[in-house]
């Protein structure tokens, strides 16, 4: 892709381990073999890398202590275990509490936002950016003090996605367009009114696009069809999703329906990639 268009991926870095085995004797899972893969932002970011290449993206990791990123590092990030055997997913879940979720981070929170929220782009070098915040646990920016606008470099556009709707929305006030990555449940028509568009997934029923006040604006398009695809895991699908559709407006010249709709529908593209690997992983599907 053009070296002038950029994207700046930050948010929830998580460790999702894969734990594969057999059940054994009191019903004692006997694992018998690892992969460690990137979940949360991680996974979002290195989607990215994997459809418009690494020099087009930057990952900012809120979490101190991180150079380099290391995959068993289970102590700086929030870690996901997941057992399984013969017969699929046993068991899902992470050494820290559900309640803890949102002070996880707290203790590791980097300078403010440290080097890439605060760092202005050199227009003469970059032309076009764009910003991706993938925040799915409330922690990675939430013990942050406020943000000062002056301080944030202006993005072409931003997505979001934040399964508690929580984000600190001082995050993306210096975007000119305002996107809402929204999966199953998570839609809230006031939050809603915080962003231009919102792209609503729910599995494999057809994507949709709302207007900031809520109002369905792409209704009966083929292109937001979701296709029958056998599906082996669905885990960072959405992380998926978020990438290519980030990836797909980076490089277009401006945010519109249109455009969202041709993201959305390469985004779908991207989904049904992912979701046919056992595994959390990066999409295979690139825009060059």
């Amino acid at each position: 892709m053009d070296a002038t268009r950029h994207l700046f991926c930050t948010g929830d870095p998580i460790l999702d381990i894969y734990c594969f085995g057999k059940r054994g004797v009191d019903s004692r899972f006997e694992t018998e073999r690892i992969v460690r893969n990137h979940g949360g932002a991680l996974n979002v970011w290195k989607n990215i890398e994997a459809i418009i290449g690494s020099d087009n993206v930057t990952f900012m990791n809120p979490v101190q202590g991180y150079s380099p990123l290391i995959l068993n590092d289970t102590l700086n990030f929030y870690t996901i275990y997941r057992f399984i055997d013969e017969s699929g997913l046993i068991i899902e879940g992470s050494p820290c509490p559900k309640e803890l979720k949102s002070t996880f981070y707290s203790k590791k929170v980097a300078d403010s936002c440290g080097k890439l929220l605060w760092a202005h782009q050199d227009k003469n070098m970059v032309e076009r950016t764009g910003l991706v915040i993938a925040e799915y646990n409330k922690g990675a920016f939430n013990e942050n003090p406020v943000l000062n606008a002056s301080y944030l470099p202006d993005y072409d556009f931003c997505i979001v996605d934040t399964r508690y709707r929580s984000i600190n929305l001082d995050l993306i006030k210096t975007s000119k367009v305002k996107i809402w990555h929204a999966t199953g449940k998570e839609y809230d028509v006031e939050f809603a009114k915080n962003f231009n568009y919102t792209l609503y997934t729910d599995g494999q029923n057809p994507v949709k696009i709302y207007d900031t006040d809520s109002n369905e604006i792409a209704q009966e398009s083929d292109k937001l069809t979701v296709p029958n695809t056998p599906i082996i895991n669905t885990c960072g699908a959405g992380d998926t999703f978020t990438a290519a559709v980030a990836c797909f407006l980076l490089s277009r010249d401006r945010v519109g329906l249109t455009s969202l709709i041709d993201a959305a529908e390469f985004g779908i593209k991207c989904c049904q990639d992912v979701i046919t690997t056992q595994c959390t992983s990066a999409t295979r599907i690139s825009l060059e």
